[in-house]
């Protein structure tokens, strides 16, 4: 009689706990949480998806069909992992975790401890987790430490002192995720996250990280798209000849970059809504202004936006150099591909015989300063 019980109650506790191949199951805790829902989104297939994972006596569960593996972003709600700076308000940290079918996922989430959480079930997931127990906290730190720099009672020193301790915690963030993808070779996890150390790191030591992944991971769609991506860039890092490539300009004027051979060529890749971008316009004026009798040519190439705020941008700036739109004919020109950019503003600066010797993410003056040493001071 005692065994009947006892098979009957473990048939009871599998049946709490099983899930079918096709259903992805999450469950948890969640303490301290400032609002009645999460937020969970993801891309099937060619459908955006906006879930929501009510909390209830603090305790969360969801089901979804799952028919592969997908990786989602788990967003909070709660006002308090939010930074208010000014007039506006920059989100709390988001969270990537899978879907994956035919498994159930334990989640922990404390809501003073935001975005650090506890996650166990499924593969990928226990993969992942060997990452965010040592990058989460980071994580939290650098929030934290952003939240207290745009405090109305921090002094400019205070600013500047927390802007380097956040600049460090980053880099530690940096550094335990490079670890993770040398520790775990033979994990897609580790692919997936390659992708975030992009702009972290030089060409060459991306390439080693990816060259370190096993066989499998590379042959994996993502993978190939990766080594294809790094053959791109290898294309357009410095040292190369620059990738031609043929356009319209706003105006309908044929623009091939092979017809400025013999002339310095400086090529900016932005967008409408890049702030950093829009920042820079003002300093590109001055040195079209300065530069373009001289012999230097100033290619502006728009890398994603509607026509529309592409040319209103142009005219808000007051942008008089050649402007292309790379979303034009894009199908049969792809710069943003062929040049492998990845971030905004990217600029390159291209010499007479069409070699790249420059290339710039962001901001920090490189290109100018080797035009002064080319063409000198007014």
């Amino acid at each position: 009689m005692k065994r009947v019980i006892f098979a009957g109650m473990a048939a009871l506790l599998m049946g709490c706990t099983s899930v079918k191949e096709d259903e992805f199951v999450i469950k948890g805790t969640v303490t301290d949480y400032g609002a009645e829902m999460l937020m969970l989104a993801y891309q099937d297939s060619d459908q955006f998806v906006m879930d929501t994972l009510k909390v209830a006596d603090g305790k969360i569960h969801y089901k979804t069909q799952a028919t592969k593996p997908v990786m989602a972003t788990l967003i909070s709600r709660d006002p308090k992992h939010n930074i208010t700076a000014g007039e506006g308000i920059i989100p709390g940290e988001m969270i990537a975790l899978y879907i994956e079918p035919g498994s159930v996922l334990q989640l922990t989430i404390d809501g003073t401890r935001w975005p650090e959480i506890s996650m166990k079930g499924g593969n990928l997931n226990n993969d992942l987790m060997k990452l965010y127990s040592k990058s989460l906290p980071l994580k939290r730190q650098s929030f934290e430490t952003l939240a207290k720099s745009l405090s109305a009672s921090a002094s400019e020193e205070e600013k500047a002192q927390l802007a380097k301790e956040k600049a460090d915690i980053d880099r530690q963030t940096t550094e335990v995720t490079v670890d993770f993808v040398k520790e775990n070779p033979a994990s897609t996890v580790a692919l997936q996250f390659l992708s975030s150390l992009r702009n972290e790191m030089t060409l060459d030591e991306y390439a080693a990280l990816f060259d370190g992944l096993a066989q499998a991971v590379k042959e994996t769609p993502l993978g190939k798209e990766t080594g294809e991506r790094i053959e791109a860039a290898r294309r357009s890092s410095v040292g190369a000849i620059a990738p031609d490539f043929e356009k319209k300009d706003k105006d309908g004027n044929v623009i091939r970059l092979s017809d400025y051979r013999g002339k310095y060529v400086y090529l900016d890749f932005w967008a409408s809504w890049c702030a950093p971008c829009r920042a820079s316009h003002p300093r590109l004026i001055q040195l079209y202004a300065e530069y373009e009798p001289k012999g230097l040519v100033l290619l502006g190439i728009d890398a994603q936006d509607t026509r529309e705020a592409w040319l209103k941008a142009v005219e808000d700036d007051k942008l008089t150099w050649p402007q292309i739109a790379n979303n034009d004919d894009k199908e049969k020109c792809d710069v943003v591909t062929l040049y492998s950019v990845t971030a905004l503003p990217t600029k390159f600066l291209i010499d007479p015989e069409g070699k790249i010797i420059i290339r710039d993410t962001g901001e920090d003056g490189a290109i100018e300063g080797h035009l002064k040493a080319l063409f000198g001071e007014k």
